[in-house]
């Protein structure tokens, strides 16, 4: 009888226990910013074909955007500096990471308004966002979490920092752009004074990942923010549960999301089994071009071939076939700018594409089954366009960072129909892994002259 008691009793300590330890998980995931501006019926997917709905139906997609907003702690409006597409395999578990480039010449609102898809944003802010990425990308993204400068920096410092190897330029570029966080932020940082392999504190990192006046321009800017995910994600599933502790109560706060508690605690408990797959950026295939005030734009080549390209990275999807919406977008977009698959100059070093002639009616050449393929292997196949201005861009830039003029990126600005700015950010060909330019020799000569 004794023992029965002392059985009972331990299992209502237990009880106990796990009761206070719910309360104090449900307590600190109190502290994010549950939103209702993404409503499940006002959520718009295009009308896809029943094997591309089930095939997605085995993951989980989720919108990532970080916000440029220069204001603190106001996450529903403001530039959608960054946009990045998570893709969950429920059963592997495995997660790829897509960005999208914020100069990517997309339909924004449903009503064929072409220009840069970061306008959906600071337009619409969370749902005009979400329902652009779902109607030009067949994809049916219906969660999404937003950030700014704080919840990056608070999470790097929580970590220790995250080691990474910057370059000499990079060096002077982050001491540059972390004055001017610090100004926005109030969060301290020191001032580097190597380059090579370094451990970089949350300043110093968000600096980095804002770095865009170098060689690659916004295309080695999006490569840089998707490694620093990456290291920042290695940590945390190496951290020990204060560690994990110190970041729940220091950057939960600066969350924006419509996930539910419950879904959270779903993601959170699976934390351990998850792993990085796959980065890369879209469109794959590319072509940059000023149109008026529209500004510097990416424009893709042709956005059915990239869709195809993006379901087979992110979904493995050989059969995969674009939905009438994206057709639709795919051919306003080539009879507004004239730019078909043929004037494609700049690919994901990670896929090639296999040209055939293709009676879509939007301009296609390829057939948009992109090949795994070895850096290596693409090296000498590979042509690498280079350009004065990047060199003129990043000479100007370390001139202002050295001489403590913050470089201000007054030219990153949404631009509308009436706006005139034009931005230098992707007006070129890039030679990063992610844009290194593998132009078929019979396109080469046709190609525009910017």
């Amino acid at each position: 009888m004794k023992a029965k008691k002392i059985i009972i009793g331990v299992a209502a300590g237990l009880i106990t226990l796990i009761a206070a330890g719910a309360i104090v998980v449900n307590a600190k995931l109190s502290k994010i910013h549950y939103t209702n501006d993404l409503p499940e019926n006002e959520v718009v997917t295009n009308d896809m074909d029943k094997e591309t709905e089930k095939k997605l139906s085995g993951y989980t997609n989720v919108a990532l955007f970080g916000l440029d907003n220069r204001s603190n702690g106001d996450l529903n409006t403001g530039r959608s500096d960054t946009m990045i597409v998570a893709s969950i395999n429920n059963d592997t578990k495995e997660i790829k990471l897509l960005s999208v480039y914020r100069d990517s010449y997309l339909d924004t609102d449903g009503d064929m308004t072409l220009q840069k898809c970061n306008a959906a944003y600071e337009k619409g802010g969370v749902k005009q966002a979400v329902n652009m990425l779902n109607r030009n990308l067949d994809l049916n993204i219906s969660n999404y979490v937003s950030v700014d400068f704080n919840a990056l920096i608070d999470i790097v410092d929580a970590l220790g920092g995250i080691d990474l190897d910057i370059t000499e330029e990079e060096e002077v570029l982050i001491n540059g752009y972390a004055e001017e966080i610090t100004n926005v932020t109030g969060k301290k940082s020191d001032v580097i004074e190597i380059y090579g392999p370094v451990t970089l504190n949350g300043v110093q990192a968000t600096a980095y990942c804002r770095i865009r006046y170098t060689a690659g321009s916004d295309f080695k800017r999006t490569e840089r923010q998707r490694l620093v995910l990456e290291k920042i994600f290695d940590k945390v599933k190496k951290s020990d549960i204060l560690t994990l502790n110190k970041i729940v109560d220091t950057v939960l706060d600066e969350v924006y999301t419509n996930f539910s508690k419950t879904e959270i605690l779903k993601l959170i408990s699976a934390l351990m089994d998850y792993k990085l797959g796959d980065t890369s950026g879209f469109p794959f295939a590319m072509y940059t071009e000023t149109l008026g005030s529209k500004g510097s734009v990416v424009i893709p080549a042709t956005l059915s071939d990239n869709v195809t390209a993006l379901h087979k990275f992110l979904f493995d999807d050989d059969n995969y076939k674009p939905s009438n919406q994206v057709v639709k977008i795919s051919k306003a977009i080539v009879s507004d700018t004239g730019v078909t698959a043929d004037m494609a100059v700049s690919y994901s070093n990670d896929y090639k594409v296999e040209k055939h002639n293709n009676d879509s009616g939007d301009g296609s050449d390829y057939n948009g089954k992109y090949q795994k393929e070895s850096t290596e292997a693409n090296t000498e196949e590979t042509q690498v366009v280079e350009t004065e201005t990047y060199t003129q861009q990043a000479t100007e830039a370390v001139t202002e960072a050295v001489t403590e003029t913050v470089p201000q990126e007054t030219t990153e600005e949404v631009t509308t129909e009436e706006e005139t700015t034009v931005e230098e950010t992707t007006e070129e060909v890039t030679t990063t892994e992610e844009t290194t330019a593998e132009v078929p020799s019979e396109a080469a000569s046709e190609t525009k002259a910017e």
